[in-house]
C-alpha cells in the first residue's frame, strides 16, 4: 500500500493505524450477496483496493482514493478462467459517514454492467473526510457471459438455495433501517414467522427483495397486500429479530442493531446494546466505542470509555490511534474528553506559572508519554475551538497535565458532591430541634454504614435537609455513591449539579391597571394587593436598600412567619421579612475542582446581599412595592411595582458567580427549599434551572414536591434554550412552569440612511447622536486595522477595528460570535458616534433592545442587507439614528420569545410543559447597586432599576399572581391555584389572532402552554381540575416508580392503584402522545364558582375526532367535583407523525374554562332604515356599530380591527373577536339585545316527487301542484349551505324566462370560475369568521363553488331542473328535479372544510341571512343545525326572525341526532322544522347463506367478481395480533389481517356512532376483502343505510345480523353470495320515520311542537360536486354528477321546493299562513294506510313527525290556516319572559306586552301542552279562511285518558280572509303530577277540507 503525508502526521513518521496492516483500518463483512466495508479512519491518507471478498464465484476487490472528492472503484479479480466471461452486475452502493447528516448516499442502481477492470466502475462523491465510512455494496444479480454464445446466465437460479441466520438478517435489516430505507407492512410484526416478514418486505422492496429472494417463492409474494409501513412496525419487526436472537450472534451484530434501535428509538433495544458494550472495553475498541457513545447519546458507555482513558492511563498505551482519532472524532467531544481530564488532574496544574510548565515540559521530553503529551498538545490546539481552549485553559493545562500523569495514580479520582435523597419525614411540620438532631444523625448513621465510620461521615456532609426534605449532601466517590443508591431506604443519589439563573409596564399590558389608575374589578383591589402573603424567592439574593423592598404602608409582620433574617450585609423590615444564604453545595463543587474560593468572592460569600442583580430583579418583579418615576437609562418611564405589591418577602441566596457552566447547585437548592418550607412561606418562585431531569434526580423537583405537600405553590422558569422543540426544564406536575413572552412595549431607535430609506430598529442606549443632522456610515469590514482580517472586523471583535477609520462615523457591525454588548463597547472605543447592529441571517428577525454603550439600533437581517447595498453602492454613505424612544401599544402582543423553552415534556410527555406564559422580555425591575447593566466588566454604570429578558423574568409574574389568588383563596390547593391560571389564559394576541412566534408563524401550546396569564380572570375560574398528593403519588406509580420507593416520601401508608393511566392524572392540560386507536382520557372538575350548568365546547385537532362525556355538567353546591370523560380517536390510520393542537373548554355563559379570545356575536334587532336602505344608511350603521363598541374597547380605531361583519341591511349588529368579560358588559348595554358566541353549526332523490304525488309514472296530473304553480316560475330560492357546483344540469337555464325584476342580488366576483345564468341568480360566499377560526385563508377560498358536494345535492333537490336520464352507478335511473323545478336559485356558501368537526360559523351564517334578505329571495333553504340555545343567542333563529318579518319563509332541519327524545334543533316558531322519512324506494342488495336469503340495502358501484359463493368471515377471526377482537369486529383501521381477508366476504359490525359505514368498507378493500357484510348492532337495529361503497356490500339489520353471526359459528366453512344492487320501487312501508331524524319534545320550548312536519329525506338522488367522490373519503377517487344522501338536510330543501311553489301560487301568503297549510294538510298514514310507524315499526307519534308527512298537492288548498303576524311572535316572547324593553328593541314599532297572553294561546297550526295537572285548561286558537265560504265542523280524536271540548264545534265562514276563534278545553282524566305524553288530535272540515292540527299533552297517566 502506497504511504502519503497525512496532514498533521510527524514528518517521517507514518501512522500505524493507516499505513499498516489493511485489517487495522477497515473491516470486511460479507454475505451471499452483500459486502459491507468499514473505514474506521479515512483521515488524509490515500487508500488502495481492500483484500479481495468473496462475492458469487468472484474475488471482489473495493478501492477508495481520496483527493477533494472521494473516488470508489469496484471491480473484479479477473483471471485467465474468467478473462473471457467476466461478470456482469447488477448492484446498489451506498456510503455513510459518521459525521456530517449521517443520511446515507446511494448510487443509483446499475444494471447489468459488465466489469472486468479497475475504471468500469467509478463513482465520485462529496462528503467530509473525516469520521467512520460504512461502504455498502449489494448485488442484486450476478450473470456469467455463457461460453456457447448464449444470453447471459444469473449465477443465482431458481435451484440455488442458501439459508441464513437470523442474525444475518438482523445486520442487513439494521443496516436498511438504520438508513431509512425501509418499506412497511400491514401485517402485524410479532406475528409469524421471520420468513413471513421476510416476504412482506420482499414484496414491497427490490433491495430486500435481492436480500431474501432465495427464501421466497413468486407466488408468495403475489398473495401478500402492503401499504405504507409505520416506525413502530420497523419496530416490531426489529424487535422479533432480535427476541429469537441468540446471545453470541447478538454481540457480532450489536453495532448494526444499535444504529437501527437509535433510529426508530427503540430503548429497550438501545439500553441492551448500550449495557452490552460497557462490557469488553479494551485498548482496541475504547476509541471506536467512545465515538459510537458520542454518536449516539449513550452517557454510561462515554463515562466508562474516559474513565478508562484516563483513570487507568489508557490513553497513553494507544497514543498513534488516539492521535488519529483526534483526528476524526467531533470537536465537541475531543473537548469533552479533555474537561474530563483536567477534572480528573486539574489540582496539581492550577497554580503553576506558565514558565514552570514549559520548563516541566522540556524535562520530560525524552519519556514516550511526554512526547505523545506534546503531539495531543499541538494536535488539541488545531482541533480545538479557540473558546473552547480559552474556557478550559487547555492549552497550558493538558501540555502539564500530560507530564505529570506518571506523579498522579495515587490522586482520587470521581470524587463529587452528591445529594442522597430520603424522600419524606415522619415528623410534624414543625420539628422540635431534637428531632432535627435526631435526623441530623441518622444520616451520619446511614453514611457512616459506607465509609466505615460517623466520623468520616461527618466530614463528608455538609448539608443534612431536617425539616421537611429529608436527605443529605455530601462528598462522595462514584462508588459510594453507587452503593447508597442501592439502599432499600433511598429514594435517589445525584450529583450536585449546577443550574443557571434562567418593570413598569407590564402589569398594564396585563390589565391589572390601566393607564396608571386600577380598575375597581382589578384583582389588585381585589386581592388587597396580596397582603400578608409571603413569597420567598431562590435566586441571587437581594439589595436590600432598593425602593421596591421598602416597608412603608406595612404593618406588622404575619404572625406564622417563623423565618430569620442573616446578620451579614442584610438589613430586614416589614416588606423583606427574611433573608438566608446557602453555599456548601457551591464550595463543595470548587472542592471538586481543587479551587479555592478568591477573596473577591470572600468577601461577599457569607451574606444574602445580591451582586449579581438576578435575585432583586426577579424578587421586585413578583412582589416589589409601587415605585413611582422609576425608567432604566431614560427609556421606559413609569412607576414600578411587583404582581403582589404588599405581600411580604423573603431572600434564599443559592446562587454565586458563575463555575464551569454552574451558579446555583442543587444541594443549595434543595437547602433553600427545606428552610422555605420551614420558615411559612406561601409561594416560591425559582427562576432557576438546568436541562430536564428525572423528577427525583432532580433538587428543584424535589424541593418543589416537598411544598405542595405543605400547600405551598411552587413557580420555575422553563428555561432559555429555546426555540429549539423537547428543550423545556422544570417538567414536575407539581411545579408550575412559566414560558417567556413579549409585551406590547418596544424600545425602538430609527434609522434613516441617505438614500431616504428608514429602518426601525431596537435599543436602550442612553442618549442620542452628539447632533441631529446625517453622519458618515461605515462598514466595520471596511474599518479593520492592518492586522485584521474583514470578518473578524465585521463582527466589531476586540482589536480589530481602526480608530482612525471609525472616528466620528455610524459604525455597522454585524451580529453573532462576540457579545452584542462588547460590539458596542468596541465601537464606542474606536471612537463612533453610533452603532447599527445587523442580524446575521441565523438571527433572522430576532432584535434585542440592550443598554448600549453609545448611540446603537439593532435591526433585521432583512433590514442590515438593505444597509450593507446602500453602502456598497454609495461613495458617501450618511444615516442618522433617532434617540431611543419607547413605544406603548405594539402589535402583535404577546408573541414567544424566541429563547424561551419549548416542550414537548422530555421526561413525561403525558404533561404539557410549559404550563403558562408571561411577560418576559425587556422586563425593567430592580437591580443590585453595584452590578452593571450590561453584566460586562468593562461596564462601569451603575442603575437602581434594570431592563433583563428571560423566562427567569415571566416566572416571577407567575409568582406574583400566586399570591394575590393565596390572598383571596388561601384555602384552595396549590393545584387549584395551577389550574386557576391556566384554564384562564389567554392564547390570543391583542390583534385578537393566535398568538405567534418570533418568526411570526403560529405558535403552539408547546411554546405557550395554556397561553399568557390573565390576573383578573384568575381570580374566578369557575371551575378548577384539583389534584392532591396521592394524585400526584398515582402519577408517580403510572411514570415508572415502584411502591417502595413511592412510599419513602409519602410519609402515610400507600399502594400503587391496580390501574391507573398517565392519561388520566387530572391535569388542566391534556396530551396524548401516541394516539394510534382510540383514546380514553378522564379528568375531574371541581365547582369553585356559583352553582350553574357547564356545557363542553371543543375545537378537535385535525385529524382527530374528540367526544366529551358528558357534554354537560351541572353543578349544584360550591366545592362539588365531577368526573367526565374526552374520548378521542384518530381519523387516519399510521402511527402518530407530529402532534396536532386542539382544546376543550367548559362555560357557563359566564366562566370560560379555557381560550377567553373569541368571535362574538352581538345582536342589536331590526334597523330603523326600510327595506331599500341606501350606501348613506349602511355606512350609518356600519358607524354606529364603531361607536357602540368603541366605548368597551377604547377607540374607534380598535372597534375596526375586531370587527369583522358589520350586519348593516336588515339585521342590525355585528361580530367582532372579544374577551369574555368585554362581551359581559355590552350584554349589559340597554340597546343590545343578545351577546352570543360565534359557534360552529353543522351540515345536517328522483323518486321523491313521485312518492309525493306530484307526478305519477313519469307524468304530471293535472291537479298537481306543480302544473298549478307553473313549477314554482319567478320564485327565488336562496341556500346557505357549501355552496353550488354551477356546471351541474341541475343548474342549466334552459327554458327560463329573465331574472325576476325584484332580484337585487349578485354574483360575487370568484377566484373559482363560478357563472351565474337565468337559473343560478346569485352567488356569494362568507368566510371572514371561518377565517378566524381557521388562521388566515388564502384566495382559494374565494369562492362559492362546493367542493363537498352537500349544497349543491340540497339545492338541486329544492328548485333543480328537470335532468332526465339519471342515475348513480346505474341505480334509481329517472328524471332528476327539484320540488319548483323553474324557481331560480342563489346560493350562500358559509360552510367550509372542516376544522375540529366545525365547518359553518354562526357570524358567516347571520352575514349570509342579511345578505338574502336584502337580495329579495322568497325562500330561505338552509340544511344546518347547532344547539337549542336561547332563540336570540342562535343565529339561523335570528336570521330566520328577520327574514319572516320580511315576507321570507325559512325552512331548516329537524337534526340527525335520533331516535332519542329532545334531540329536536331549529326549534324557534318562526322556522319550519323538518324532519326525515322514506320513501317507496330501496337499493337492495340481497345474501345468501346456502339456501336463506336475507334483505339488505347498499348503492355499491359493482357486484362480486364472479356469480359464484366466497368463503364467509367474521372480522373478528381476521385480526391482527396486535388489535383487539372488539376493534376487529367494527373494521377499524389498521386491525384486519390481510392474509386471513383476502379472496372472502367480510363481516363487519356497525355500533352505534362508531366509525363510518364507508370507512369500514374502505379497510375491507385495503385487507382484500371480495365483499362486505355491514351488520347493524342492537342500538342501530333497523337503521339500515344505502351508501355509495367501493365494493360489493349488503347492510342488513339486527335481526339478520343475529343469523349471519350464528350461521358462521355453526359451519365449518361458511360461504356466501350477494346480489349486485338492484332499485325496488313501491316498498312497504313508506313512509316510516328515518331513525337518524331528531325528535321532540322541543326542549326550548315545549309549548311549541317541533318538528312541524316529516318529508323524504332517505337515499335521495340529487346533483353533486365533481371535486369530491360519492363516499366523500380520500380513499375515494370516483366521481359523479348525482349521488345519493341520506339526512334531514335532504328533507328541508323538499319542503323549502313545496313552500316556493305556494309562493308562486299565493305570494301574499304570510310565511305563517304557507307553514299552516303544509302543516294542516300532512298525513299521518302511510301508502297502506296505516299509521306512519319508525324504523322499529312501532307506531311513531308527532314528537317523531310533527303534523305528519308532507303532501303538496293539499297543501296549495287547505281551507283554513293559523295565521301569524310578527306581533304575535313579539306576544310569544313576552310570555316566555323578554321584558318589554328588549323586545322594542327588535320590533322597532311601538309595543306592549298584553297583559295577559299564555303560551297555550300562541296561534300555532299543532298543539302542545307540557303540564296539565288536576285542572282543566283552556286554549285559544283561531283560524282564517284561504278557500271557499262554508261551515267547518270539530272532530277531535282525545289522547289517553284526557277529555277534549271543542268551542263552538262549528265555524261558518262567509268570505275568504274570515278569521274565526274557538277555544279547546283539555281535562285529565287523573289528577296528579304530569308524567308523559299522550297524543292526539283536532280536525276542521267541510267535507272537502280537512285541516288537522296534532295535539300533544303531558299529564298524570
Amino acid at each position: 500500500m502506497k504511504s502519503e503525508d497525512c496532514g498533521n502526521c510527524q514528518p517521517g513518521k507514518a501512522r500505524r493505524v493507516l499505513v499498516g496492516r489493511m485489517t487495522d483500518a477497515y473491516r470486511v463483512e460479507t454475505t451471499s450477496r452483500l459486502a459491507q466495508w468499514r473505514i474506521d479512519n479515512l483521515a488524509s491518507c490515500t487508500y488502495r483496493k481492500s483484500d479481495p471478498f468473496k462475492i458469487g464465484k468472484w474475488n471482489w476487490h473495493l478501492s477508495v482514493e481520496k483527493n477533494r472528492l472521494l473516488f470508489v472503484k469496484l471491480y473484479p479479480e479477473i483471471s485467465n478462467l474468467t478473462r473471457d466471461n467476466p461478470p456482469i452486475a447488477s448492484f446498489i452502493i451506498r456510503v455513510l459517514c459518521s459525521v456530517g447528516d449521517r443520511k446515507a448516499l446511494t448510487h443509483p442502481e446499475i444494471t447489468d454492467r459488465q466489469l472486468k477492470n479497475n475504471e468500469d466502475f467509478v463513482w465520485a462523491i462529496e462528503v467530509p473526510l473525516t469520521g467512520k465510512f460504512i461502504i455498502d455494496v449489494e448485488f442484486l444479480d450476478l450473470k456469467s457471459v455463457s461460453a456457447n454464445g448464449g444470453d447471459p446466465c444469473s449465477i443465482w437460479a431458481d435451484g440455488f438455495t442458501q439459508k441464513r441466520s437470523n442474525a444475518t438478517a438482523l445486520t442487513s435489516l439494521g443496516r436498511m433501517l438504520a438508513e431509512g430505507i425501509h418499506s412497511d407492512i400491514i401485517i402485524n410484526a410479532s406475528n409469524g414467522s421471520i420468513g413471513a416478514h421476510r416476504a412482506v418486505l420482499a414484496a414491497r422492496s427490490p433491495v430486500f427483495r435481492s436480500m431474501f429472494s432465495h427464501d421466497l417463492k413468486e407466488k408468495e409474494l403475489s398473495t401478500i397486500n402492503i401499504c405504507d409501513m409505520s416506525i413502530e412496525a420497523c419496530q416490531a419487526l426489529l424487535n422479533y429479530i432480535y427476541g429469537n436472537i441468540q446471545h453470541e450472534e447478538f454481540m457480532t451484530h450489536r453495532l448494526a442493531l444499535l444504529r437501527a434501535a437509535d433510529k426508530y428509538d427503540i430503548s429497550d433495544l438501545k439500553e441492551a446494546c448500550h449495557e452490552s458494550l460497557l462490557e469488553d472495553i479494551d485498548a482496541k475498541n475504547v476509541l471506536d466505542r467512545l465515538q459510537n457513545a458520542s454518536l449516539y447519546q449513550l452517557p454510561k458507555l462515554k463515562t466508562s470509555c474516559m474513565r478508562y482513558l484516563v483513570k487507568f492511563g489508557k490513553i497513553f498505551d494507544i497514543q498513534d490511534d488516539f492521535n488519529a482519532f483526534l483526528l476524526c472524532a467531533e470537536r465537541e467531544l475531543i473537548t469533552e474528553i479533555f474537561h474530563e481530564v483536567l477534572g480528573a488532574w486539574k489540582g496539581q496544574v492550577l497554580n503553576m506559572r506558565d514558565a514552570d510548565m514549559q520548563k516541566t515540559c522540556e524535562k520530560r521530553a525524552i519519556n514516550s508519554s511526554a512526547s505523545f503529551g506534546l503531539n495531543t498538545y499541538r494536535l488539541l490546539t488545531n482541533v480545538i475551538p479557540s473558546n473552547a481552549i480559552r474556557k478550559a485553559r487547555l492549552d497550558y493545562d493538558l501540555l502539564v497535565l500530560m507530564q505529570l500523569s506518571v506523579y498522579t495514580s495515587d490522586m482520587g479520582y470521581g470524587h463529587g458532591s452528591y445529594i442522597v435523597y430520603l424522600g419524606a419525614h415522619s415528623q410534624g411540620p414543625r420539628p422540635l430541634s431534637y428531632d432535627t438532631q435526631s435526623i441530623t444523625n441518622s444520616h451520619y448513621d446511614l453514611l457512616g454504614s459506607f465509609l466505615g465510620s460517623n466520623e468520616k461521615a461527618k466530614d463528608s456532609i455538609f448539608y443534612s435537609y431536617t425539616r421537611d426534605i429529608n436527605g443529605f449532601a455530601a462528598i462522595l466517590d462514584d462508588e459510594e455513591a453507587a452503593q447508597i443508591a442501592k439502599h432499600p431506604d433511598v429514594v435517589s443519589v445525584f450529583l450536585n449539579k449546577g443550574r443557571k439563573l434562567h418593570t413598569t409596564h407590564s402589569w398594564e399590558f396585563l390589565r391589572v391597571e390601566r393607564d396608571g389608575v386600577i380598575p375597581s374589578h382589578s384583582v389588585w383591589n381585589k386581592a388587597l394587593f396580596g397582603e400578608d402573603t409571603i413569597i420567598g424567592n431562590l435566586d441571587t439574593g437581594a439589595w436590600p436598600e432598593s425602593q421596591s423592598f421598602n416597608d412603608e404602608g406595612l404593618g406588622p409582620v404575619p404572625s406564622k412567619w417563623r423565618g430569620t433574617c442573616s446578620k451579614v450585609g442584610v438589613a430586614c423590615n416589614k416588606k423583606l421579612i427574611g433573608a438566608r444564604y446557602f453555599n456548601k453545595g457551591y464550595r463543595a463543587f470548587l472542592a471538586t475542582l481543587n479551587s479555592t474560593i478568591s477573596p473577591a468572592l470572600n468577601a461577599t460569600f457569607f451574606s444574602a446581599r445580591d451582586h449579581d442583580g438576578h435575585g432583586s430583579h426577579t424578587l421586585s418583579t413578583a412582589a416589589g412595592s409601587f415605585v413611582p418615576g422609576v425608567s432604566f437609562l431614560g427609556n421606559g418611564n413609569g412607576t414600578a411595582k411587583g404582581g403582589s405589591p404588599k405581600a411580604r418577602v423573603a431572600i434564599y441566596k443559592v446562587c454565586w458567580p458563575p463555575i464551569d457552566g454552574g451558579q446555583c447547585f442543587d444541594a443549595d437548592i434543595l437547602a433553600g427549599f427545606d428552610a422555605a418550607i420551614s420558615d411559612g412561606v406561601d409561594v416560591l418562585s425559582v427562576s432557576l434551572g438546568g436541562g430536564a431531569n428525572e423528577f427525583f434526580e432532580d433538587g428543584i423537583s424535589i424541593g418543589a414536591f416537598h411544598a405542595v405537600k405543605n400547600n405551598i405553590v411552587a413557580v420555575a422558569s422553563a428555561g432559555n434554550d429555546g426555540p429549539a422543540n423537547g428543550t423545556v426544564s422544570n417538567v414536575s406536575p407539581w411545579i408550575v412552569t412559566v414560558g417567556a413572552s413579549t409585551i406590547d412595549r418596544e424600545f425602538a431607535s430609527l434609522v434613516s440612511l441617505g438614500n431616504k430609506k428608514h429602518f426601525k430598529g431596537a435599543s436602550l442606549a442612553a442618549g442620542g447622536l452628539p447632533s441631529q443632522k446625517l453622519y458618515p456610515l461605515i462598514s466595520a469590514a471596511d474599518a479593520k486595522s492592518a492586522k485584521a482580517n474583514a470578518s473578524d472586523a465585521l463582527l466589531c471583535k476586540p482589536g480589530t477595528l481602526d480608530r482612525k477609520k471609525v472616528k466620528g462615523k455610524i459604525l455597522v457591525c454585524l451580529r453573532g460570535e462576540n457579545d452584542r454588548l462588547e460590539k458596542s463597547y468596541q465601537a464606542a472605543q474606536a471612537g463612533a458616534v453610533g452603532m447599527i447592529l445587523a442580524n446575521d441571517e441565523l438571527n433572522g428577525n430576532d432584535t434585542t433592545p440592550d443598554p448600549h454603550f453609545l448611540p446603537a439600533s439593532h435591526i433585521t437581517f432583512t433590514d442590515g442587507k438593505s444597509v450593507f447595498a446602500y453602502i456598497n453602492s454609495t461613495k458617501n454613505p450618511m444615516a442618522y439614528m433617532v434617540r431611543t424612544k419607547t413605544e406603548i401599544g405594539v402589535k402583535p402582543a404577546p408573541t414567544m420569545a424566541s429563547f424561551s423553552s419549548r416542550g414537548p415534556n422530555s421526561i413525561e410527555e403525558f404533561i404539557l410543559k410549559p404550563d403558562i406564559t408571561a411577560p418576559g422580555v425587556d422586563i425593567i425591575a430592580a437591580y443590585a447597586g453595584d452590578a452593571a447593566p450590561s453584566e460586562e466588566i468593562f461596564d462601569k454604570r451603575r442603575v437602581p432599576f434594570a431592563s433583563l429578558s428571560g423566562t427567569s423574568m415571566s416566572c416571577p409574574h407567575v409568582s406574583g399572581l400566586v399570591g394575590l389568588l393565596k390572598t383571596l383563596h388561601p384555602g384552595w390547593s396549590p393545584a387549584a391555584i395551577k389550574s386557576a391560571i391556566m384554564t384562564s389564559a389567554r392564547s390570543r394576541d391583542n390583534s385578537k389572532v393566535p398568538i405567534r412566534d418570533s418568526t411570526m408563524s403560529k405558535a403552539t401550546p408547546f411554546d405557550y402552554g395554556s397561553g399568557q396569564i390573565r390576573p383578573n380572570q384568575a381570580m374566578d375560574p369557575g371551575l378548577v381540575y384539583d389534584s392532591t398528593v396521592d394524585d400526584y403519588l398515582n402519577f408517580l406509580c403510572a411514570h415508572g416508580y415502584n411502591e417502595s420507593q413511592v412510599k419513602v416520601f409519602s410519609d402515610k401508608p400507600y399502594k400503587c392503584p391496580k390501574s391507573f393511566s398517565l392519561s388520566d392524572f387530572n391535569y388542566p392540560s391534556i396530551v396524548v402522545p401516541h394516539l394510534t386507536q382510540e383514546s380514553v382520557v378522564t379528568r375531574r372538575v371541581k365547582n369553585v364558582g356559583t352553582p350553574g350548568t357547564y356545557i363542553a365546547h371543543v375545537k378537535a385537532p385535525a385529524g382527530v375526532s374528540v367526544l366529551v362525556q358528558p357534554k354537560y355538567l351541572e353543578f349544584k353546591t360550591i366545592g362539588e367535583e365531577i368526573k367526565f370523560k374526552v374520548v378521542l380517536k384518530p381519523k387516519f390510520n399510521g402511527a402518530p407523525k407530529s402532534y396536532v393542537f386542539g382544546e376543550l373548554r367548559w362555560s357557563d355563559g359566564k366562566h370560560n374554562v379555557r381560550s377567553p379570545i373569541v368571535p362574538y356575536i352581538i345582536y342589536l334587532g331590526p334597523h330603523s332604515h326600510g327595506p331599500n336602505p341606501s350606501l348613506m344608511d349602511l355606512n350609518r350603521v356600519r358607524y354606529s356599530h364603531y361607536d357602540l363598541l368603541s366605548s368597551f374597547v377604547g377607540s374607534h380605531d380598535k372597534a375596526k380591527d375586531v370587527i369583522f361583519y358589520s350586519y348593516s341591511r336588515h339585521i342590525n349588529g355585528f361580530a367582532a373577536l372579544l374577551e369574555e368579560e368585554e362581551a359581559a358588559k355590552i350584554a349589559k348595554h340597554s340597546n343590545v339585545l343578545s351577546v352570543f358566541l360565534d359557534k360552529g353549526i353543522n351540515l345536517q332523490t328522483t323518486r321523491s316527487w313521485n312518492f309525493l304525488g306530484l307526478e305519477r309514472d313519469g307524468s304530471i296530473p293535472l291537479d298537481s301542484a306543480w302544473k298549478k304553480a307553473r313549477f314554482g316560475k319567478h320564485t327565488v330560492i336562496g341556500n346557505i349551505d357549501t355552496g353550488v357546483w354551477p356546471e351541474s344540469e341541475s343548474f342549466s337555464d334552459k327554458g327560463m324566462g329573465p331574472v325576476p325584476s325584484k332580484w337585487r342580488g349578485i354574483c360575487q366576483q370568484d377566484t373559482k370560475g363560478v357563472h351565474c345564468n337565468r337559473k343560478l341568480i346569485g352567488a356569494r360566499y362568507f368566510n371572514k369568521a371561518y377565517g378566524v377560526y381557521a388562521g388566515p385563508l388564502n384566495s382559494s377560498f374565494s369562492t362559492s363553488r362546493d367542493y363537498d358536494g352537500h349544497g349543491s345535492h340540497t339545492l338541486s333537490t329544492a328548485a333543480g331542473s328537470f335532468v332526465p336520464g339519471v342515475s348513480v352507478f346505474g341505480n334509481g335511473n329517472g328524471t332528476a328535479k327539484g320540488g319548483s323545478p323553474k324557481a331560480h336559485v342563489a346560493a350562500y356558501k358559509v360552510c367550509w372544510p372542516p376544522i375540529g368537526g366545525v365547518q359553518c360559523l354562526e357570524a358567516d351564517v347571520l352575514a349570509a341571512f342579511d345578505a338574502a334578505i336584502s337580495d329579495r329571495v322568497d325562500v330561505i333553504s338552509v340544511s344546518l343545525g347547532g344547539g337549542t340555545e336561547e332563540f336570540f343567542h342562535n343565529s339561523i333563529s335570528i336570521g330566520a326572525f328577520h327574514a319572516v318579518k320580511n315576507g321570507i319563509v325559512v325552512v331548516s332541519p329537524a337534526g340527525n341526532s335520533g331516535p332519542d327524545p329532545g334531540t329536536v334543533l331549529n326549534a324557534s316558531p318562526w322556522l319550519l322544522t323538518v324532519g326525515a322519512s322514506t320513501i317507496d324506494r330501496e337499493f337492495i342488495s340481497y345474501v345468501t347463506l346456502g339456501k336463506k336469503q336475507l334483505r339488505g340495502v347498499s348503492f355499491s358501484d359493482r357486484g362480486l367478481p364472479s356469480e359464484k359463493f366466497y368463503l364467509l368471515i367474521n372480522a373478528a377471526d381476521s385480526k391482527t395480533l396486535n388489535a383487539s377482537a372488539k376493534e376487529a369486529q367494527i373494521c377499524k383501521a389498521g386491525t384486519l389481517d390481510p392474509k386471513k381477508v383476502k379472496g372472502k366476504i367480510l363481516v363487519c359490525l356497525r355500533e352505534y356512532n362508531d366509525n363510518g359505514r364507508t370507512q369500514k368498507g374502505e379497510q375491507a378493500v385495503l385487507a382484500g376483502a371480495v365483499g362486505m357484510i355491514l351488520i347493524n348492532d342492537r342500538t342501530s337495529g333497523n337503521d339500515v343505510v344505502a351508501d355509495p361503497h367501493v365494493l360489493p356490500v349488503s347492510h342488513l339489520n339486527f335481526t339478520d345480523g343475529k343469523y349471519v353471526f350464528d350461521y358462521i359459528k355453526s359451519t365449518k366453512t361458511p360461504m356466501a353470495y350477494m346480489t349486485r344492487v338492484r332499485t325496488e320501487l313501491e316498498t312497504k312501508p313508506a313512509p316510516f320515520v328515518a331513525p337518524f331524524s331528531s325528535r321532540g319534545p322541543n326542549l326550548l320550548e315545549q309549548a311549541i311542537l317541533k318538528p312541524d312536519i316529516s318529508a323524504p329525506g332517505v337515499s335521495i338522488i340529487a346533483a353533486y360536486t365533481e371535486a369530491t367522490g360519492p363516499a366523500y373519503g380520500i380513499f375515494d377517487e370516483r366521481r359523479v354528477p348525482f349521488n345519493v344522501q341520506s339526512g334531514t338536510s335532504m328533507s328541508c330543501p323538499h319542503v323549502s321546493g313545496i313552500v316556493g311553489l305556494l309562493k308562486t301560487l299565493y305570494p301574499d301568503w304570510s310565511p305563517a299562513a304557507i307553514k299552516s297549510a303544509i302543516m294542516t294538510t300532512a298525513t299521518t298514514l302511510d301508502k297502506d294506510m296505516e299509521p306512519i310507524q319508525d324504523s322499529s315499526h312501532l307506531k311513531a307519534t308527532p314528537f317523531a313527525y310533527g303534523a305528519g308527512h308532507v303532501q303538496p298537492n293539499r297543501a296549495m288548498n287547505p281551507g283554513l290556516v293559523y295565521d301569524l303576524s310578527v306581533d304575535d311572535y313579539l306576544n310569544l316572547l313576552c310570555a316566555r319572559g323578554y321584558n318589554e324593553s328588549v323586545i322594542k328593541l327588535f320590533s322597532k314599532t311601538p309595543y306592549k306586552c298584553p297583559k295577559s297572553f299564555s303560551l297555550s294561546d300562541f296561534n300555532y297550526p299543532s298543539i302542545a301542552v307540557p303540564n296539565l295537572r288536576g285542572d282543566s285548561m283552556t286554549i285559544t286558537r283561531k283560524v282564517t279562511n284561504v278557500g271557499s265560504p262554508g261551515t267547518y265542523k270539530a272532530r277531535v280524536k282525545a289522547p289517553a285518558e284526557v277529555v277534549v271540548l271543542v268551542k263552538p264545534k262549528s265555524l261558518k265562514f262567509k268570505t275568504a280572509g274570515e278569521v274565526k276563534k274557538f277555544t279547546i278545553i283539555l281535562k285529565p282524566k287523573i289528577k296528579g303530577e304530569p308524567k308523559d305524553y299522550a297524543f292526539g288530535e283536532v280536525i276542521w272540515s267541510d267535507s272537502k277540507h280537512y285541516v288537522r292540527s296534532p295535539l300533544a299533552v303531558k299529564h298524570h297517566q
